[in-house]
């Protein structure tokens, strides 16, 4: 797959079709990401390392998750016009669902911990080995989910939202690292009849909201994942080189969570600095090692042209003299979730 940005996907709107108007209305359902392509990073004046990234943490990150509660809710109209909720019942797998997608990403390793998060972070409070010297971070999460239908002109719009409150904490240092919240939305067009029965579109029947919350939550979950894979870049060390120095080999491969297309920092530490090199992209093996193919030098930083021209001069020697690393820009997400996300698109009449 040719991607030109990571954690780049299509425009997630619903299209509003006006029957009688002139103009559609977009309506933007996330996910809200940071992202980083190549045409961006090859227009900035000046090659800069993303901010987060350390060399200790070029290795897979060892990452508890853990879902505390799911509480869902639809808001509905009552006999005397009154807005009410109740129990949303496709939510109560949701937790579930979560942790598995969390699994999938390849530059954590994951132990999911569904509805067991309240105790497991007061045993790792207590200092409990066992929980403890098996990961690095852990991601705590709560998760609602609401309904709403919003009648329209000709149709009811029924919309499904996720809100995630997130924090990850350290546990080497038992400081939070992060927090944040993550919202996924999605709809659905339905057509309803003066007697209140669904005449036409969206039937929202278990099967279909479960499928709409998960597309909902699933963005969400986008969301976090992105804010991890910008916290926690992912990297390695240059290893070999060819005579050009045109074409380089990293010690990380898809496994390692380097993602195809994604473009990398190349530097070196010169006298405890990070000194930039060159902006490269990675075209990642499936296991142990990616291609890193050049794409910009650093030529106008005046800290890098000394090493650059050392390197021009023979890069396979510069490599034995040095360590040099990579580290990416953001982080690619599964294919199985951009699938996810992409294919909800909808039209439907305003």
């Amino acid at each position: 797959m040719n991607l030109e940005r990571i954690f780049s996907f299509t425009a997630l709107a619903i299209l509003l079709a006006a029957g009688c108007a002139t103009t559609d209305e977009i309506v933007n359902l996330g996910p809200n990401l940071t992202t980083f392509s190549k045409e961006e990073l090859m227009k900035r004046k000046a090659i800069t390392l993303p901010p987060g990234y350390n060399t200790d943490n070029f290795r897979k990150i060892r990452m508890n998750v853990f879902f505390e509660s799911i509480d869902g809710k639809e808001k509905v109209v009552d006999s005397d016009g009154r807005i009410v909720e109740r129990q949303l019942a496709a939510s109560q797998n949701l937790g579930a669902r979560l942790q598995g997608a969390m699994a999938e990403l390849n530059r954590f390793t994951v132990r999911s911990d569904y509805n067991r998060g309240a105790a497991l972070v007061e045993n790792i409070r207590k200092g409990e080995e066992d929980v403890k010297r098996d990961a690095d971070i852990s991601l705590s999460c709560k998760v609602t989910a609401t309904k709403e239908k919003e009648k329209r002109y000709d149709d009811t719009l029924v919309i499904y939202e996720v809100d995630v409150d997130y924090s990850c904490e350290d546990l080497k240092t038992g400081d939070v690292a992060f927090a944040g919240h993550a919202k996924g939305r999605t709809a659905r067009s339905q057509f309803v009849g003066i007697t209140g029965r669904v005449t036409g579109g969206f039937q929202d029947t278990p099967a279909n909201e479960k499928q709409a919350v998960e597309q909902a939550a699933l963005k969400a979950v986008v969301e976090i994942a992105n804010r991890l894979g910008n916290e926690y870049p992912v990297g390695g060390r240059v290893i070999g080189t060819t005579a050009t120095g045109e074409k380089l080999t990293l010690d990380k491969g898809e496994l390692d969570g380097v993602g195809a297309n994604q473009m990398c920092v190349v530097f070196i530490n010169d006298g405890g600095v990070d000194v930039a090199l060159a902006l490269a992209e990675a075209f990642p093996k499936k296991a142990g090692t990616s291609q890193l193919s050049i794409c910009r030098w650093n030529d106008g930083d005046k800290d890098a042209k000394p090493l650059l021209k050392q390197f021009k001069a023979d890069p396979k020697a510069f490599l034995d003299a040095n360590k040099v690393y990579a580290v990416g820009y953001g982080m690619p997400v599964p294919p199985e979730w951009k699938k996810g996300v992409d294919d909800d698109k909808y039209r439907v009449a305003k």
